[in-house]
């Protein structure tokens, strides 16, 4: 498959196009576009009378679904959409195109996802991802730098909570001190320990 030949999608906006309610004619009557996130995917019925505030909703509600509980608990949410081969034989979706993306683009594709209204009336991301029925997108996702800060804070109270409270149970304040900075050198390891996993392959 040529990359030439495939949607031209920059995430958020997510497209250079110009559809609008006049030249959008889908000749389909449902399109089903496959979604994926990591080996996770499912398909999304994408009906011809949409506009894209109703496929952000309906990609929304896929990732939520495809999340699970670790919506509630995880660390990552999505950081953009990319496109991929929808064949889930590979297991882990194969990407077409260039998997840079810039910042900016990036945060508008995280805010439309959150804000799908601001594309009412419009038709560029949902033409985009209906041209071929054999491509896919993916939800590539990121660390949520909010829940990272406050796991690093509860495990550095916990560090101090249990310093202080050995110390004043045993008055022993050198002891305590240094379990306190065994916990809290432990802690940070384990951060840095899932950091590094997340940039190689086992």
């Amino acid at each position: 498959m040529p990359v030439g030949s495939i949607p031209d999608v920059s995430t958020a906006g997510v497209v250079v196009g110009s559809e609008n309610e006049d030249t959008w004619k889908p000749t389909w009557t449902a399109f089903h576009l496959k979604v994926f996130r990591a080996k996770d995917h499912e398909v999304v019925i994408v009906k011809p009378h949409w506009d894209d505030h109703e496929l952000l909703v309906a990609l929304k509600e896929s990732y939520s679904r495809l999340r699970g509980i670790r919506k509630y608990i995880g660390f990552k949410s999505v950081a953009h959409l990319t496109l991929v081969r929808a064949d889930h034989s590979f297991i882990y979706p194969q990407r077409l195109g260039t998997s840079w993306m810039s910042p900016h683009k990036n945060m508008r594709m995280c805010y439309l996802l959150g804000h799908p209204e601001h594309q009412k009336k419009k038709y560029e991301i949902i033409s985009a991802l209906t041209k071929r029925s054999d491509v896919g997108v993916e939800f590539v996702e990121r660390w949520k730098t909010r829940r990272l800060l406050s796991a690093a804070g509860v495990c550095a109270f916990i560090s101090c909570a249990v310093m202080v409270g050995l110390g004043v149970k045993t008055k022993d304040w050198a002891t305590a001190s240094q379990v306190g900075q065994f916990l809290l050198s432990m802690f940070a390891l384990l951060f840095v320990a899932v950091a590094w996993s997340t940039n190689h392959e086992f």
